[in-house]
């Protein structure tokens, strides 16, 4: 349910693994990198890191995101929270690169807060310049025993 003047957004759906994460090739890579996508969406929506937490993030990329988690968490308290915030993951490259064993990739990641924000039950815009955080860099892929190990080196 979207956000509302009486409360933030609720029954976030949680993301889904696609089931091209199950190969280890360029698709396979392609859907843990849409997962990772739809967890700093969900993140975004819920303050909840749990989904985001399966990932190697870089030390600035987590500082941002748990920044977020944190005052996401301290703004329902003070009643106060976005009404339509949102993520995307782009890879920027037309294929991964295959090297020692891992997948590369170029990605960017842009963080939209959205236009409004709901502050003590008033809907207001949201400041221009704190809207859109823009991240870019490289996500790097390791699958192993079924599973992808993502390292996203964004910032």
């Amino acid at each position: 349910m979207a956000a509302t003047e009486e409360h933030p957004a609720q029954n976030v759906p949680i993301p889904v693994q696609p089931e091209s994460m199950k190969k280890d090739n360029a698709a396979g890579f392609a859907g843990a990198l849409a997962w990772f996508g739809a967890a700093v969406d969900y993140l975004l929506q819920t303050g909840d890191m749990q989904y985001v937490n399966t990932v190697t993030l870089n030390a600035e990329a987590k500082n941002v995101l748990q920044g977020y988690a944190e005052s996401t968490k301290k703004s329902e308290a003070d009643k106060i929270w976005y009404a339509k915030p949102s993520a995307s993951l782009i890879i920027t490259a037309p294929q991964p690169v295959y090297a020692g064993g891992s997948w590369n990739w170029q990605v960017k990641l842009n963080i939209d807060v959205g236009e409004k924000i709901y502050r003590k039950g008033t809907l207001q815009d949201t400041p221009a310049d704190k809207r859109h955080i823009y991240m870019s860099g490289e996500a790097v892929g390791t699958y192993m025993n079924g599973i992808w190990d993502l390292n996203m080196d964004i910032n």
